[in-house]
């Protein structure tokens, strides 16, 4: 096996094409790049099937290594795929911050648009308010808060929209049958290339955390 000939390849291992010549793969790569992919190689150039593999490099980066037949042996083609990576891991921790909230009893999320106007709630917010997507659904947030709190509710709210930055208050949200329910809001903007298109707001009754905290110390 011979380093590939290719001013990319040049870079990616560090080295100059006349230190390249002739040496192995295994020689001139970072583990473990070198030793999943001597590894395919040999058992790319015995199937003459193509396979792929994703891999972690020593200096952050996150690399797409695709292995694949040619008449002479076996090629390989490496790819820098660490914006993606980082991008899809952001996702699924996102998506597990997401399930962490719905399980929640009490702790509900909202959904709000650009003009700090609610565009969905989610299961749990209707349990203990009453109100639903439906009864929300292009109304403004600080409606919902007890009027002495509004205004510092919807500077707040300007404040995560237009810096881009998370805020947390405390403040009292007013229920569909009246009753005042207090608690702490976080506010995080929905970013798309920096500029905020949105925000989601999570709302955790002063109760709940509470019991929370009642739980906890239960335990121990």
């Amino acid at each position: 096996m011979h380093s590939p000939q290719h001013v990319v390849a040049e870079a990616l291992i560090g080295a100059s094409r006349e230190d390249l010549e002739g040496a192995s793969i295994v020689s001139v790569l970072p583990q473990p790049l070198a030793s999943i992919l001597s590894d395919r190689v040999q058992r790319v150039i015995r199937t003459r099937q193509s396979e792929r593999f994703e891999v972690g490099a020593p200096d952050g980066r996150h690399l797409a290594v695709t292995v694949f037949p040619v008449s002479v042996g076996a090629a390989a083609l490496i790819r820098n795929v660490t914006e993606s990576h980082v991008l899809r891991r952001s996702m699924e921790e996102g998506e597990a911050l997401q399930q962490a909230v719905r399980i929640h009893t009490r702790a509900s999320a909202i959904k709000l648009d650009a003009r700090a106007r609610v565009e969905t709630v989610d299961d749990a917010f209707p349990s203990w308010s009453g109100f639903s997507s439906a009864d929300l659904g292009g109304h403004r947030l600080v409606d919902l808060v007890t009027a002495a709190q509004r205004r510092e509710c919807a500077e707040t709210i300007e404040c995560v929209l237009r810096e881009g930055q998370p805020r947390v208050m405390e403040l009292t949200l007013l229920g569909k049958r009246g009753d005042e329910v207090e608690g702490t809001l976080a506010l995080s903007a929905i970013l798309t290339d920096f500029a905020a298109h949105g925000a989601f707001a999570l709302f955790v009754p002063a109760s709940a955390a509470g019991d929370s905290q009642a739980a906890v110390r239960t335990a121990m």
